[in-house]
């Protein structure tokens, strides 16, 4: 979405004087994107917009330390409350919500003695101080509460003040709530505004919700995005130095892409659109993505980027795909991207020559059946190969296992629980969470449905809104993720509870000084394997062992069947006994890494 502002007379435009602004509890580790891209857009225009990351100053009096802590832990409506108690002037919200938080309560006695009041009105002050015309609030990570109390006050100094939200925390029911709940709101934008909100401002259009259709068909014409205050901002406050997080205030965000190819053939079963269900998707040519990224790099003096796409372009692999063009560039970025599962070790290889460090691939499980309940178009065994090239090339993963997904059985849960420990060698999952049913997701339209035990009365509201918003609010509109009170069964509980165990002890292993290993050297007579994973062990594999070995592990990609491997019953099965090869969709996959292929990396 983007803001345009201008008042017309007569053939003469003049410029309103504009701000943009990012409230906490947003990451600190880098800027905004839509505010970015929102200023460049304006300012092509020839509007002179003012941004203000008011995440950053709130993070000071937080200490900045503890905000991140927070906001890694899936806490951060613990700050919603902050601001919910103020713009409610209801105090029984944030200490009802902090007596159910498992937050540490020492923790939780420095938040209530926060002076959030003090805060907002320096926010005030700031914003009112410049005599803006029209301030539009942008809210994406749980920044509603926070806007909306910022401009609650705004509007009762001074109502002249247009006030406007957008932003794809905002879906149509919420929007619609709040206009109906929030008289100081006067427009909120759906969608991308930026053929709307200067006829907003003329009032052309005068409507309070602006739902903006979606077309657009290229992104060929998109601007540069300005992230300029957030890193002098940085600078001043000498955020990396002082705080010790290494690289904030460096990460530069940049789209390739909009929209999801996957989901327009087949959504996971929790995805709930990439915020629009029915975004087209589009793509920018690779040439103008790595011109872009040049510039980036030389103002913002950093060559960290982290894509903002839902997946990888389509022709990602190809040879004149983004990857490629960017080993020929020769530029040497640190770069983060979400991705569909890669499906062959070159493809790894590329993504290592391309300077792509970390990869988020929605992994999510380790059970084939799960993977189907959720429509990933994946097994398990892709899982695995993933990881285990991620591996070989010193690519981090950035992943998580979902459990609690309707129809999960205990035995598929079990089956994960029997993998984990066969590899402790490779990164494990930066948590174990339940599935979210999200509004509009397929699992969201579909858990109605005769096999699953649930009904449309029965699903319930988050229930952190209870904390947060009054109870005159209709909590079932203005929530985005629903909880489904289906009972387990003390089976599946008693699984879900032995693999919470087991990933925490994985994870414990993988923040030790010495992380588990299972690796192979070769030598003329034999191939030396190193395996830490559980105890130290060491293997010598000779003789028809290592035939088998050999030909399992000539080609690391291929989809070996278990049943292929039947003369060498003997062989093989003393490899799956030492956990050197694991069946797994019916498939032999080699686990060892060699060690010429994992030397110096991480």
């Amino acid at each position: 979405m983007y803001y345009s502002f201008a008042v017309s007379f007569i053939g003469f435009t003049i410029a309103m004087k504009t701000a943009l602004v990012w409230m906490p509890p947003a990451s600190i580790f880098f800027p905004s994107p839509q505010i970015g891209y929102l200023k460049a857009f304006a300012s092509k225009q020839g509007i002179h917009v003012d941004d203000h990351y008011f995440n950053l100053s709130f993070a000071e009096l937080v200490g900045t330390i503890r905000y991140q802590y927070l906001l890694e832990r899936d806490n951060s409506r613990l700050f919603e409350c902050l601001f919910s108690m103020v713009l409610f002037e209801n105090k029984t919200f944030m200490q009802d919500y902090l007596n159910r938080s498992c937050c540490d309560q020492s923790i939780l006695q420095e938040l209530l003695e926060i002076r959030i009041t003090d805060w907002l009105n320096m926010v005030v002050e700031r914003l009112l101080s410049r005599q803006y015309g029209f301030i539009g609030f942008s809210c994406a990570f749980n920044q509603v509460l926070p806007s909306l109390a910022v401009a609650k006050k705004i509007k009762k100094e001074q109502p002249q003040v247009l006030v406007a939200f957008g932003g794809a925390e905002l879906f149509p029911s919420f929007a619609k709530e709040i206009i109906k709940k929030c008289f100081f709101i006067d427009h909120i934008v759906l969608g991308k505004g930026e053929n709307v909100l200067c006829d907003i401002v003329n009032h052309i259009r005068t409507e309070k919700l602006v739902d903006v259709p979606d077309n657009e068909r290229s992104l060929d014409n998109l601007v540069t995005p300005d992230y300029g205050t957030y890193f002098n901002e940085c600078r001043k406050k000498h955020v990396e130095k002082k705080h010790g997080f290494q690289n904030t205030g460096r990460i530069i965000p940049i789209l390739g892409s909009r929209g999801c190819w996957w989901a327009e053939k087949s959504r996971c079963s929790f995805c709930s659109g990439c915020g629009e269900v029915n975004q087209t998707y589009l793509q920018r040519k690779a040439t103008d993505v790595i011109g872009e990224m040049k510039k980036l790099s030389k103002k913002y003096k950093s060559k960290y980027f982290n894509f903002i796409d839902a997946v990888e372009p389509i022709d990602f692999y190809s040879s004149e795909g983004l990857l490629n063009k960017l080993a020929q560039s020769k530029n040497q970025y640190t770069i983060f991207h979400q991705l569909r599962v890669p499906r062959n070790q070159n493809s790894f290889k590329m993504l290592q020559d391309a300077q792509v460090r970390i990869i988020q691939p929605g992994l999510e499980s380790l059970d084939s059946n799960i993977l189907r309940l959720m429509k990933k178009g994946i097994k398990a065994k892709d899982v695995l190969r993933c990881l285990y090239w991620s591996r070989v090339y010193g690519l981090e993963v950035s992943w998580n296992i979902l459990i609690g997904h309707p129809g999960e059985r205990p035995e598929w849960i079990n089956n994960i629980s029997r993998i984990i420990p066969k590899i402790h060698h490779l990164q494990p999952p930066a948590k174990l969470t339940n599935v979210l049913i999200k509004r509009k997701s397929p699992l969201f339209e579909t858990i109605l449905a005769s096999h699953y035990t649930a009904s449309p009365s029965r699903l319930i509201p988050d229930t952190r809104l209870g904390y947060l918003y009054p109870q005159d609010w209709n909590h079932r509109e203005i929530s985005f993720t629903f909880e489904n009170p289906q009972t387990i069964t003390r089976e599946l509980e008693k699984a879900h509870e032995e693999l919470n165990l087991l990933v925490s002890h994985w994870i414990h292993l993988w923040q030790s000084d010495s992380r588990p290993q299972l690796s192979v050297t070769k030598t003329n007579d034999d191939w030396q394997i190193v395996d830490t994973r559980s105890h130290s062990r060491e293997y010598h594999l000779k003789g028809k062992e290592l035939e088998v070995a050999k030909q399992i592990c000539s080609d690391r990609d291929k989809n070996i069947k278990y049943e292929s491997y039947s003369k060498y019953q003997t062989a093989t099965g003393k490899l799956i006994e030492k956990e050197i090869v694991i069946v797994l969709d019916d498939c032999l996959i080699w686990l060892p890494t060699f060690s010429d292929e994992t030397k110096g990396n991480p």
